[in-house]
């Protein structure tokens, strides 16, 4: 779920704080388009800003909640791929570990969604039989040497 439209108003709150340009990313979405598909849609977003010749050290990613996760694996990627990093990221509570465990129950209080309908339904949809632990669904499992800064306010879940 959400969207450009729905997320407008965080993407001009950030754009006007960062005094940047925004670009957001219409990503395709599970369950119609399980992983990898929202991966390719955001390396391909920002291999497009590329091309279209802004600068890497111009660009920021950023994402809050799934978009957060993303965020993570679209560096990850990249970096894999050789392609030049942006300048950072920022990540709004990016959900990095799939593997369901103690974890989500133990969380619940303070994440309702992710440890409720997140475990049962959304986590399940999005990886579509992916390996929970490879780096590229739950970053939490990749070694993320190399990588552009991010901003402070990432917290791990």
């Amino acid at each position: 779920m959400g969207s450009p439209s729905t997320h407008r108003l965080l993407t001009v709150a950030l754009g006007e704080a960062a005094r940047m340009s925004v670009l957001s990313v219409d990503y395709r979405l599970a369950p119609e388009h399980p992983y990898p598909a929202s991966l390719q849609d955001c390396t391909a977003a920002y291999s497009w800003l590329l091309s279209a010749g802004i600068a890497s050290k111009n660009i920021v990613i950023a994402g809050d909640s799934a978009g957060g996760n993303l965020t993570l694996t679209t560096l990850i990627k990249l970096r894999d791929s050789g392609i030049p990093l942006p300048a950072g990221a920022v990540c709004l509570s990016p959900p990095t570990d799939m593997v369901a465990d103690e974890s989500f129950f133990e969380n619940a209080e303070t994440d309702p969604v992710l440890a409720d309908v997140g475990l049962f339904w959304w986590v399940p949809a999005y990886r579509a039989g992916a390996d929970p632990r490879d780096p590229l669904v739950s970053p939490i499992y990749a070694d993320l040497r190399g990588l552009p800064p991010t901003a402070d306010s990432c917290k791990y879940v």
